[in-house]
């Protein structure tokens, strides 16, 4: 499996993928003018909100608008916090083939999942009770 021993920019600062250990995480890169991301958004959204405090959800917007970016977001109703990989740095460490594509780390921050393509509920749960 891939490690996620990487740092992400988000601004001026940084997420360290080693700061969301203690809990299972959902990684999705996506972008706002890929329709099965925009397909994908209100679930991530809902059980992000289902799942608050349990489960860290974190959205990486590839190669794209951070203003695009933002309104897919809104629209879909995500609180959850997103970043900006603009150039693709990030998913390229990742291994990314495309997007919608999404990892499901475990408390130790070990990928137990990759789901490629737009993921169904069932896919997202399924994942998530691996990483529990």
């Amino acid at each position: 499996m891939l490690s996620p021993r990487l740092a992400v920019a988000l601004r001026r600062g940084h997420v360290d993928i080693a700061n969301l250990r203690g809990r299972p995480t959902v990684i999705n890169f996506f972008a706002s003018y890929c329709a099965p991301c925009k397909e994908e958004g209100p679930l991530l959204a809902e059980q992000a909100a289902d799942l608050a405090g349990r489960v860290t959800f974190l959205g990486i917007a590839y190669q794209d608008f951070r203003s695009d970016a933002r309104r897919l977001l809104k629209k879909s109703h995500a609180s959850y916090p997103c970043l900006y990989d603009g150039p693709g740095n990030t998913a390229s460490a990742w291994g990314l083939t495309g997007i919608p594509e999404t990892f499901v780390l475990d408390s130790r921050t070990r990928v137990v999942a990759h789901i490629l393509g737009r993921i169904s509920k069932r896919q997202l749960e399924e994942a998530i009770k691996a990483a529990a």
